[in-house]
């Protein structure tokens, strides 16, 4: 792992800047494939994910199993980071290799607040995973449940 890995895994988002400066490379990887943009998603560090896409950094990379830097942040329920990600281009239906998307992952770690805003992003709720389930069906919640079923209805009632 690269000084540049662990600063954006700690949330240094000084000594991420200052190691880019220094001519750091953004998008190396670790054994696994992980970026540090990975490593700031999945801790949530939004300031470190800023600096590393201004730098910038390549924000489609995937690791190992196809898991993108949205995937790590939405399975942790990080709002801020899944912002400046969806906002940097990285695609809101992405899926990694067992087929999960961010708002699945959400969903089934039972971040409500994020579930929300990926919807309002336009995140597919009838996206399925390569077992079959939707974000409903693994949903943590039964809040969760309810937003995503009143998202459908909202849907289907604009279609009419």
């Amino acid at each position: 792992m690269s000084a540049l890995h662990g600063a954006a895994r700690e949330g240094d988002a000084e000594k991420v800047k200052k190691l880019i400066a220094e001519g750091a490379e953004v998008d190396a990887t670790d054994h696994i494939k992980r970026t540090a943009l990975h490593l700031a998603a999945f801790a949530g560090h939004a300031d470190c994910i800023q600096a590393l896409i201004e730098a910038p950094c390549d924000v489609k990379l995937c690791a190992v199993d196809d898991t993108n830097a949205l995937h790590f942040a939405a399975q942790k329920g990080h709002l801020q980071a899944c912002r400046r990600l969806i906002n940097a281009g990285l695609g809101v239906n992405g899926r990694n290799r067992k087929g999960a998307t961010a708002l699945i992952l959400a969903a089934q770690n039972g971040h409500a607040e994020l579930v929300q805003f990926l919807l309002q992003r336009k995140a597919n709720p009838a996206a399925t995973n390569k077992a079959g389930k939707t974000a409903h069906d693994v949903a943590k919640t039964a809040e969760i449940r309810k937003i995503l079923t009143e998202h459908l209805m909202l849907v289907y009632v604009l279609k009419l």
